[in-house]
């Protein structure tokens, strides 16, 4: 979740409702731009974590219920190349993937985001903590967030030149490849010690959903 979405939380104290005014808001909770308070409430109206009443001109804080503790609505902030860098990742929501928590490998969800995937440099992937699933074009593929340096193997995204992608993650001495499995041939990306502040790595992918395809 995002800060001022988890500061405009925290407004509410032990209120069940709080003023619909955007600059108030705005000022509370540290931002300059009280358009950004309008994105972030209707954020977390979609969420079910709030409601919004005009009339009233106040927001009311939703209670808990069953299907919230089943169900998660994960932010999906864009696409991720799985070719050529044709896919640019922006810090900002597009929508929400709608799932059972069962479906998830971890119970919190904090840390995790969905990206689209774009391409077919990993329709071949292979690896037992994905479920031996593929990715391919229009997936949905669930990550992770971390700071930390990732392990030799993980499936990881990262961002090189303000382009996300997802590749498999190997760091052997002062360098780092991305390597692709594909059923086509993709080059590798080799990245050296150096350059590391100019890569980084977004997190790792823990799950992967496939898009439903039809025949007709």
């Amino acid at each position: 979740m995002h800060p001022i979405q988890k500061a405009i939380l925290q407004l509410f104290g032990d209120s069940k409702t709080i003023h619909l005014k955007f600059r108030s808001i705005a000022r509370e909770v540290g931002e300059q731009h009280p358009q950004k308070i309008k994105y972030h409430l209707l954020q977390l109206e979609k969420l079910g974590m709030i409601a919004i009443d005009q009339d009233k001109k106040e927001i009311v804080k939703n209670d808990t219920d069953v299907q919230g503790d089943v169900f998660v609505s994960l932010p999906i902030m864009g696409a991720a190349n799985c070719g050529s860098a044709t896919a640019l990742a922006e810090d900002r929501v597009e929508g929400f993937l709608k799932m059972s928590r069962s479906l998830l490998p971890k119970a919190d969800t904090e840390s995790l985001f969905v990206l689209k995937a774009s391409g077919d440099s990993m329709n071949n992937l292979s690896d037992s903590r994905l479920e031996d699933k593929s990715i391919e074009d229009g997936d949905y593929i669930i990550i992770e967030k971390t700071d930390q340096v990732p392990n030799n193997k993980d499936v990881v995204v990262s961002i090189i030149d303000g382009y996300a992608n997802v590749k498999r993650f190997f760091h052997q001495g002062d360098q780092i490849a991305l390597i692709s499995e594909s059923k086509h041939e993709y080059p590798p990306i080799f990245i050296h010690g150096d350059d590391a502040d100019k890569y980084h790595v977004v997190g790792r992918v823990i799950k992967i959903i496939k898009n439903p395809r039809f025949e007709s």
